[in-house]
């Protein structure tokens, strides 16, 4: 699975917050999956052996550890031209920044089973293909239903957020340009059953 390919702008999921009493790592409690905070600076590395933290905003991101306790850490380890860079806004909130062009960061092959979850929080500043990814499901194996790695994307010129799981997706409208919206997308696979919510624009579709 790939983080930020292709569309420039913003991976958080401190941005947008929850409460105080949630932890999103008791989803993941006893499943495989993975949990990446780019608000969580403890988690983010200049280089892909973790060993040298990100410390100031404009520093490269190589490695953002993987919060689950699953060990799904997401890396950069081909090119130091393909890191994103770890930034803070004025009210503190903290991102990771993708080029749009091939900054990407890479948590391999993810071991989904008959039912999986993924839920992105980002902002596209820019479009620099026609259908930018931002998480990407790049990975070998079959093109089918049964090929769990997820798909998040958007289409260049519309108001539409798709997403996928193996060879089927579908598309729901936000309403308006996703550039420079906030956006917070959930999409889940349980059985042949699927489903796509967009800032709580949802749409249920099926494989049968």
């Amino acid at each position: 699975m790939h983080v930020g390919r292709f569309g420039a702008g913003r991976f958080n999921s401190g941005r947008f917050g929850w409460g105080s009493s949630f932890n999103p790592a008791s989803l993941l409690s006893g499943v495989s999956g993975l949990w990446l905070d780019p608000s969580d600076m403890g988690t983010l590395f200049q280089d892909a052996a973790g060993t040298i933290p990100v410390t100031t905003p404009g520093d490269p991101v190589a490695r953002i550890n993987d919060k689950s306790g699953n060990g799904h850490h997401a890396v950069q380890s081909t090119n130091t031209n393909y890191r994103p860079t770890f930034q803070e806004d004025g009210d503190g909130r903290r991102f990771l920044n993708f080029d749009g062009i091939d900054d990407e960061l890479s948590a391999g092959a993810l071991p989904f089973s008959a039912e999986a979850t993924n839920v992105t929080a980002f902002r596209l500043n820019s479009f620099n293909a026609s259908y930018p990814h931002i998480v990407s499901n790049r990975i070998s194996g079959p093109s089918n239903y049964q090929h769990r790695q997820p798909l998040v994307s958007l289409q260049n010129g519309t108001n539409l957020v798709r997403a996928a799981w193996g060879a089927l997706s579908s598309s729901v409208s936000v309403g308006q340009s996703p550039v420079g919206l906030d956006m917070v997308l959930s999409s889940w696979a349980s059985g042949t059953d699927r489903n796509i919510n967009a800032n709580d624009n949802a749409k249920n579709y099926s494989v049968a």
